[in-house]
């Protein structure tokens, strides 16, 4: 090989790399399947999240109305028993409330 080829032949070993490179990049998966599941399944996160949501309101609005229903049972049963009650069929009605 003549000296002056040498850069010429190193040239030509850079280009075949280039079109190497060039090919295995066109066969690289860029994710396009992975992000069309992603597009796929955003419904039905949103979905899960907003009943999710729902789920939670409700579930405080029970916490609430039993935390309202404790403390009412607990001032009749103090009522009850501290004796300020002396009518008979209110002590029975504030029996019967405490039971229920």
């Amino acid at each position: 090989m003549h000296p002056s080829d040498k850069p010429l032949y190193e040239l030509q070993k850079i280009d075949s790399r280039i079109r190497s490179l060039e090919r295995e990049i066109e066969t690289l998966d860029v994710g396009e399947r992975e992000l069309a599941r992603i597009r796929e399944m955003e419904p039905r996160a949103t979905a899960a999240a907003e009943a999710l949501a729902a789920v939670e309101g409700a579930l405080k609005d029970a916490e609430l109305r039993l935390a309202a229903t404790e403390d009412k049972h607990n001032r009749h049963r103090a009522r009850l028993h501290s004796g300020e009650v002396k009518n008979p069929k209110e002590q029975e009605a504030l029996r019967m409330e405490v039971e229920s």
